[in-house]
């Protein structure tokens, strides 16, 4: 065993020694062998903070036991030489950011020694009686002058909680292990109590084994997002993903203590607290921890509260997370395409409602009698199937109760469940919450919605009309095409489009492809639950939003991209002719000396417009789309001048251009738009898709004189 020689230096002793001590002897935990579940905990805790090292530091009479380390060898140190000392004596965090200039450590074996400490952060490991046996610690050889940030001595503290919780569980797996052990030493007239004490043993043990499986789940939650926020720029959305990180923990953490929530209803211990809170932010906590994990499946969690909710409530926000976190994790597991609908509203002054709708596998009626029992699922299948302790209902239905409340569930096999919840909750006052609405400059704003499930539709549809908005839905991408070139057709247009990514058919990423070629100056929002994915990146929406769509969230993304598509393309902006645009070499005839490429599939019209060019001195040619336009201009041949029809077989002119302005040769080129649609609009739509001018048809001499003219800058008399 790896030892570092003792020292002499005083350290500070807590004041519940003695009761610290019992506590940690009764763990019955030091000189324990190595646990595969304490070592994923230090490496974890290494992982998310950065650290080369890691450990669970137990703290006895004499000495400091590691349970778990990483990142180095020693198993145990003297006391005296326990950075932990502090932490145990204080009860609160201890933070160094270099041992070797701390009046405390700088003489420590550890820090001058071969070990060469510098770094230390420590967390207590505080059992539910308030003594500290140790700390959950992480360590560097180098000084870290910034140390952890609060976001990151709350995952220190979370873990902490985890390690506590673990050691109890083994421990009373152990006492377990005893009692079933006595019980089968019972003489033959107990035999029944003894039968009856290894069947409870017997639904112990099981529930142990789901816990322990379902301890890997949100494990596996924190080490998948925290690696991808190791991945990610520092911006929002770093946010975002740092936000669901710590609420997989706190799901953990949730998971564990279940069981001791449930023997603490059943003993009546349950503490229930009175706090002044806003019950709205807490549900849309709750939605959007429930949508991230909903990233890689095909459903989508949805949130509608009532625009009348009273934004403060008096209560416990913790109880009543509980109670909607268990009702609709319940919902997101059994459902495995569609919806997870999360309803809030206050039915009158002193009571709310939470409602859980899912179009998932539902139950019979048989099965909704049965899910309020402990350990219990429909079948064993489900339990097989989807996992899970089979306690979160019956705890919901003891929460339900503790605030005077009610249950209902309506449920059919194959066609979802709604669970209603109605508590007894006091509003500080009648005010209800702060609606977003759309700026005044942005009255009636013209909103086209994307959305294959009609219950999104719908709840979107109300959202953006209570903030102002003129909204529109359809359920396809390709619905939505034609639907915008009607509305532009029309001198109708929308102002922003508002899409669903995971779409059948045409995803959202397809959809901002295919409209980009439309060139149409409108803003696309993409709503998805899967993140800035590599398609859409590669497609560049002009915002990503994350799901669930929440008024706050998406209301002043409307407003701030539609407000910047206004300022880079008013409907009287022109574009500026290019100081590289040629001059006609004679003034003999308007178009004397220039060399024009004309792309036109029509037979008839490629003769007018060649007789036309010819009879104002101009020299042309012809082809017949908009590919060998392109070809002809990236080739040797050199043009002044292009004029290019819009609808034209193998490619049209609007992809030709976007083409051309992307070739050294055709960047600054003079292109003309010739077309049949002479609506309100187009000649913007057109100036947008990176025309320099737009003639319309029938060509008249006049006009085809007066565009070839403003396009190349000159000012000629007519």
């Amino acid at each position: 065993m790896n030892q570092i020689q003792p020292m002499s230096h005083a350290f500070p002793i807590p004041m519940d020694e003695e009761g610290r001590i019992e506590a940690l002897r009764q763990l019955e935990i030091l000189d324990s062998p190595t646990h595969i579940r304490f070592d994923r905990i230090t490496r974890l805790a290494a992982s998310l903070l950065g650290t080369p090292m890691c450990a669970i530091s137990l703290v006895d009479s004499n000495r400091q036991f590691f349970l778990s380390h990483h990142g180095f060898d020693v198993s145990e140190t003297p006391r005296d030489q326990a950075f932990c000392n502090y932490v145990i004596t204080d009860q609160e965090p201890l933070i160094v950011t270099d041992a070797s200039f701390d009046d405390r450590f700088k003489h420590n074996p550890l820090v001058t020694g071969d070990f060469h400490l510098r770094f230390y952060a420590g967390v207590p490991i505080t059992n539910a009686d308030g003594h500290s046996v140790g700390s959950l610690c992480v360590l560097d050889r180098e000084a870290r002058d910034k140390g952890l940030n609060d976001a990151q001595i709350t995952v220190l503290q979370d873990l902490a909680s985890v390690v506590m919780n673990e050691m109890t569980a083994r421990l009373e797996n152990r006492q377990l292990v005893l009692e079933v052990e006595r019980a089968e030493l019972l003489t033959t007239a107990l035999e029944k109590e003894k039968q009856r004490a290894v069947e409870a043993s017997q639904h112990k043990s099981e529930f142990l084994a789901n816990m322990s499986h379902e301890i890997r789940t949100p494990l596996n939650g924190v080490i998948g997002l925290a690696e991808i926020l190791s991945e990610t720029a520092l911006d929002h959305e770093q946010r975002d993903y740092l936000d669901t990180l710590l609420a997989s923990a706190e799901s953990l953490l949730g998971i564990l203590n279940d069981v001791l929530d449930m023997s603490k209803i059943e003993a009546g211990q349950m503490n229930y607290e009175e706090l002044e809170f806003d019950l709205a932010k807490e549900v849309e906590k709750v939605a959007t921890i429930l949508a991230n994990k909903a990233t890689n499946t095909a459903v989508d969690v949805m949130l509608e509260i009532a625009d009348d909710f009273p934004s403060q409530c008096l209560g416990d926000p913790t109880r009543i997370g509980q109670i909607l976190f268990n009702l609709a994790g319940n919902s997101l597991k059994f459902t495995e395409q569609g919806v997870v609908v999360i309803r809030l509203d206050a039915p009158r002054r002193d009571r709310i409602r939470l409602q859980v709708e899912d179009t998932g596998i539902g139950m019979s009626d048989e099965e909704v009698g049965r899910i309020f029992d402990k350990f219990t699922q429909a079948d064993s299948s489900i339990t097989r199937r989807f996992g899970g302790t089979g306690l979160g209902m019956a705890i919901v239905s003891q929460l339900v109760e503790a605030f005077e409340g009610s249950i209902d569930v309506a449920s059919s096999p194959g066609r979802g469940t709604i669970v209603t919840v109605e508590l007894s909750l006091q509003f500080i006052n009648d005010t209800p919450r702060r609606l977003c609405r759309l700026p005044a400059s942005l009255k009636d704003c013209r909103v086209l919605v994307i959305d294959d499930l009609e219950l999104n539709r719908t709840i979107i549809e109300r959202m953006l009309s209570r903030a102002g908005a003129i909204v529109e839905v359809v359920a396809d991408g390709y619905t939505a095409l034609s639907q915008l070139d009607n509305a532009w057709l029309s001198a109708k247009s929308f102002d922003v489009i508002l899409c669903d990514d995971l779409m059948p058919g045409m995803t959202g990423a397809s959809f901002v492809r295919q409209f980009k070629k439309q060139a149409m100056p409108i803003p696309v929002i993409v709503l998805t639950s899967a993140g800035l994915t590599a398609d859409l990146k590669e497609v560049g929406p002009d915002r990503v939003l994350s799901k669930p769509a929440r008024a706050h969230q998406v209301i002043p993304a409307i407003a701030e991209v539609v407000e910047q598509c206004r300022e880079r393309y008013p409907t009287t902006t022109l574009v500026a002719p290019s100081n590289t645009m040629k001059k006609p070499a004679t003034d003999e005839l308007p178009l004397g000396g220039l060399s024009i490429l004309v792309a036109e599939d029509h037979r008839t019209n490629q003769l007018v417009i060649e007789k036309m060019l010819h009879a104002l001195g101009a020299r042309s040619v012809i082809v017949s789309n908009g590919k060998k336009a392109c070809e002809k201009v990236v080739g040797s041949q050199a043009f002044d001048l292009v004029l290019m029809d819009i609808q034209m077989p193998v490619m049209d002119g609007i992809e030709a251009c976007q083409i051309l302005r992307t070739e050294e040769s055709g960047r600054d080129l003079p292109i003309i738009a010739l077309t049949a649609n002479a609506l309100e609009g187009d000649r913007e739509r057109y100036l947008y898709a990176g025309f320099t001018g737009y003639c319309p048809k029938p060509i008249r001499r006049s006009m085809l004189v007066s565009v070839i003219q403003d396009s190349l800058g000159l000012a000629l008399e007519s």
